[in-house]
This record gives structure tokens, sequence and C-alpha cells, in this order.
């Protein structure tokens, strides 16, 4: 899913809780301020909360099984990329996003023409100054109304009895910095314009802010008739600005009823509080992030050269030695000859006898082989009669065990071949891609990268399997190759 699909879905989702909620708790009590408050939290907690997130680190130990020299290369037959006929078909997640922006430009663009309107109207006024408000008298409008500090009205459809009243109502979304509200509203209705929810939390903001008013000018009128007589004056008249707080909203029988209705009970604030539970929610299901991190066995029992997990408790390491002189990565029960162990005292022996143990073309003794870290070995070769004679002389006459690390791919084998790319993994790994579609990873036979049997992923993307040999050494930061029961191979590739 593209992310700004996901991320509206969650802010969506976050803003339709935020009205249920209010709609079915708290839209009838007389809290007010705090409703106002319960509002204006919710889009800012709707448009915010969906970007914060959360890792939770799953450490997975991680027991890399060592594959000798002698295993067989995994072949994949070749087939030109160019032989695969493309599939033309509709990109329905670009339409969409292409239809989501043109209609919310054409409704942002509405709203910059209705702000140029209003201001139209503002500089065309005649203006009296009072109190750090601007006050316009305008034969343009048919209804009063208020925008940040100016207050705006005809006086000649008001008699002075009204204008008090109406004056007081202005003034109180002015002094309360209910404009704010109201463009807020507005920008998330355009932005999630396709959410029906979205324009039923927009009129309730607009109706709690008409609450807020008529409660504060209720307060300092001096008849109550006249003032609700205004209000029914006005509704019948034409609707105000866009983005202004007008006298006439519409659901006057609302702000009537509630001008009258009785005082909700304080201990009924707690409900406000019932959005937090589903706020929890929310970030415990989708903003956790769950990262897997490999952890190499650390103690003496668990480092090993061949690792085989017969009990979680009883981890026993062996290099298995058949009577054919080839490494085995097999149970004990297969063993006929030479059983090594790394985390005991026993020695090393090929049919009763003590090899030469050459690591990196490097002769060493039995007691420095513990210390070479299996997480750097490649491969082990057993060479044993007059093969290892020929090869090494007299002291081969017992038998030599060649072993290859990653140290001697990256220091040898790229001098050779100087076509080879060669990278560092971040846990120390080294890979080796030759040939321009071989791939190469300590413990595991070479794989041939072709389109017919091989699956190449890079970041999660599939990719044609030929753009192995454009990827930089330097550009990746991890290889993971998997083989599904059907024998097909898929490589995932990290970049950095």
């Amino acid at each position: 899913m593209h992310p700004l699909f996901e991320y509206l879905l969650k802010a969506n989702g976050l803003l339709i809780c935020f009205y249920l909620l209010y709609k079915f708790l708290l839209a009838k009590d007389t809290f007010f301020q705090f409703s106002r408050y319960y509002l204006l939290g919710g889009i800012v907690v709707s448009v915010v909360l969906p970007f914060i997130t959360f890792t939770k680190i799953q450490y997975i130990e991680v027991k890399e099984v060592l594959m000798p020299k002698s295993a067989s290369t995994e072949t994949v037959n070749f087939v030109p990329v160019t032989s695969v006929e493309p599939v033309h078909s509709i990109n329905w997640e670009t339409i969409m996003l292409f239809a989501y922006g043109v209609i919310a430009s054409i409704l942002i663009l509405k709203l910059l023409i209705g702000l140029g309107k209003l201001f139209s109207v503002i500089n065309q006024s005649e203006r009296i100054e009072k109190q750090r408000k601007t006050y316009l008298q305008s034969h343009l409008v048919q209804s009063p109304f208020s925008f940040f500090n100016y207050i705006v009205y005809n006086p000649e459809l008001i008699n002075q009895d009204e204008l008090e009243a109406i004056l007081l109502h202005e003034e109180a979304h002015s002094n309360q910095n209910h404009s704010v509200d109201t463009l807020l509203v507005q920008f998330i209705t355009i932005f999630f314009w396709f959410n029906p929810v979205v324009w039923l939390y927009q009129k309730s903001v607009v109706q709690n802010l008409e609450f807020l008013a008529d409660e504060a000018a209720i307060a300092q009128v001096k008849d109550r008739i006249v003032y609700q007589k205004a209000m029914l004056k006005f509704n019948t008249k034409t609707a105000s600005f866009v983005a202004s707080n007008s006298f006439n909203q519409s659901l006057i029988k609302k702000r009537i009823v509630m001008l009258n209705k009785k005082q909700t009970s304080k201990k009924n604030v707690w409900k406000y509080g019932l959005i937090l539970p589903v706020l929890v929610g929310f970030m415990l299901l989708f903003q956790v992030k769950t990262v897997a991190q490999e952890v190499k066995s650390k103690g003496k029992s668990k480092k090993t050269i061949t690792k085989e997990a017969q009990h979680e408790k009883e981890i026993e390491t062996k290099i298995i030695i058949n009577e054919e002189g080839n490494t085995e990565m097999d149970s004990v029960k297969k063993t006929k000859t030479v059983i090594y162990k790394t985390n005991s005292d026993e020695k090393l022996l090929i049919e009763g006898k003590t090899p030469v143990i050459i690591v990196d073309g490097k002769e060493i003794q039995e007691s420095e082989l513990k210390k070479v870290s299996p997480e750097k070995i490649v491969t082990v070769d057993v060479i044993k009669g007059n093969q290892a004679v020929n090869r090494f002389g007299e002291k081969g006459k017992d038998g030599i065990v060649v072993i290859e690390t990653v140290k001697n791919i990256q220091g040898n084998e790229v001098k050779v071949r100087s076509e080879n790319k060669v990278i560092q993994l971040d846990n120390g790994d080294g890979v080796v891609i030759y040939d321009k579609n071989k791939l190469k990873l300590p413990g595991q036979p070479t794989i041939v990268v072709d389109v017919s049997n091989v699956e190449l992923f890079v970041n999660d993307v599939k990719k044609e399997a030929s753009e192995i040999s454009k990827i930089t050494p330097e550009s990746i930061k991890n290889i993971n190759v998997y083989k599904n029961t059907d024998s097909k191979s898929k490589i995932f590739i990290t970049t950095k």
C-alpha cells in the first residue's frame, strides 16, 4: 500500500473514533469549552499520531551451518530477460492518487476564492476601531459574521436592540479566537474530503463554537427573548463567507435548546477520558514495529564450526569426516571415522591419525583451531592418501584438513578474479558476486541468479534477476537467501 494511503486510513480512523464518542456521549452535555478542546485535540491527534512509531526489538538466535566446499553448485537454467513479455495493467494506485490530488486542489482553490471575497468585503467596508476590534459596516452582507478581530454587519438590516445582542455574540467569537478552529477544520475537511464523517466533524465543531458564543452572549444580554428572536430572524438570511463565524449558523433549534438547557453535572466530565483507551489500543495495534535482530550464540559450548541443534540445552558441535574423506553435515549415527568437537578435549583424528591443519594457506596447531571464529569459516576440505602426499609432501601422509575463511575469500580470490564483487556485510560475513550473476554466501552453495528459478528482491521490491550485476558492493547492507519447497530461490538484498 502506498504510504499516503496508509497514513490517510490511520488518520481518518482516529478521527472517526473521536467523532463517534462525541456524537453519542458528549454532544448533549453543556461542557462546551471541554468539547471545543476535545474536538480540536481530535484533529491534532489524528493528524500527528500516525507519524509516531515505537520499535520493539525481538532477538533471534542465529545458528549457522557450514556447507563443505565439495557441495554441489545449485544451477538454474538461463532464460533471457528480453524473452519475457511485459504485462500492461492499470495502475489503480496512481489513478487514486491523481484523483485525490485533483479534488483536494479544487477544494483548496475554493477556500482561497472564498477568503479573497471575504477580504474584499473587509477592504470595502466602513471601519470603526474599538477595544482592539474592527467593526465593519457593509451593505454587501446579509448576515453578521466575525473573522478574527473583524466584526462585519449590515446596519440597515438590524435595529438597535438586535445590534447589541448580535455584537455580544460576535465579540465572543472574536475574544475566544474561534476563527482558528474554523480554519483548522476547513483544512482537515479539504485533505480528508473522501471521508463522510469529516464533514459531520466539521459541522460539530462549528455548532459547538456557536454554543460557546451563545453562552457568553446570553450571560451579558439584557433580554434573552430579544436575543433568541434575532437568532430566528437571521437564520433565514444568506449564508456568510467561508471560514467566518456567522450569527446565522443553521440548527437554530439546537442552539435555542442549549441556551435554555440545565447545566450538565461536572461529574460527567470523566466521559472525555474514554478516548484514551482507544488511542492506546491504536498505538499498540498499528504503531509498534517489531524489528528482528540476529544474536550469535556466545559461550564455549556454542562457539562452533558446524552447529547441530539436537536439543536446546544440549547443542553439540562437530566436524564430521566420513570414510571417503568428505566432510558431512549429518547426525552422529552416520559418522564412521572421526568426530571433532570444539567444546571438548577430544583430538581431531583421521582414521586414528593426527592430520595437518591448514587455515587460509597457513599451517596451525590444533589448539589454535579453537581460536578461529566459526562465523568466519566458509569451507572445510579433508585431503588424505596419495593426494595429500602429492600436495603437501611427507607431512601430508596422515591427512590434511584445509579450512578457508571469509578473510581468504576477500584477500586472495579477488586478486585472481578482478571482476568479482566482494561485499562485507554488517555482521562481518563476506559475500562474493562473480561472473556477473553468480552469488556465493558463507555456508551456502553457489547460486546462479537467473529469471527462471530465482526471484530477486531489492528493498522488498521485486527486480529482474539480471539487475544483480548492476548493484554496487558499497550500497549493500545485507543479503538473505531462501529456498522454497518448489526448489525456487529468493534473494533479498537490503541496501544502505
